[in-house]
């Protein structure tokens, strides 16, 4: 998580001076983003390692999601937030579709990663035709 949260910060510097028309640009504009996703997915797979990768993701990609779409509104308890440079930071200023994007790309690679990793038990499939042809998935 630690080197996520620098490769992010590191592009996020990167933005401005981007052509978005380059690839340099295309990774500087889009990454960070796709890159905060995963970083809120691997938050909950840490905070709740029984959870399965499926629920995680879901989990994630709907907080994310609605923090994303908080800022299509002014309420002023959400201004208020926002007048501090860390939490304006985590919930952002401005809404963007391709920001819902980078979301939903960063939920994919993270569910990825973490069916990949998980090695949680699973239950044994009982076959009708007996013990001898049970399987597990």
């Amino acid at each position: 998580m630690p080197v996520i949260i620098a490769l992010g910060l590191v592009l996020r510097r990167l933005r401005p001076a981007a052509d978005p028309g380059a690839l340099q640009g295309f990774i500087a504009t889009y990454a960070p983003d796709t890159l905060w996703g995963v970083l809120i997915t691997l938050g909950f797979a840490a905070a709740f390692p029984r959870w399965r990768p499926l629920r995680i993701t879901l989990t994630a990609l709907a907080l994310t999601t609605a923090i994303e779409l908080t800022q299509l509104t002014s309420a002023p308890p959400l201004d208020w937030l926002r007048s501090f440079s860390v939490t304006r930071f985590l919930l952002g200023t401005h809404f963007a579709w391709t920001d819902i994007a980078c979301l939903l790309v960063g939920a994919a690679i993270s569910f990825a990663l973490l069916s990949l990793v998980d090695r949680s038990p699973r239950p044994p499939v009982h076959s009708p035709h007996g013990p001898d042809h049970t399987t597990t998935h």
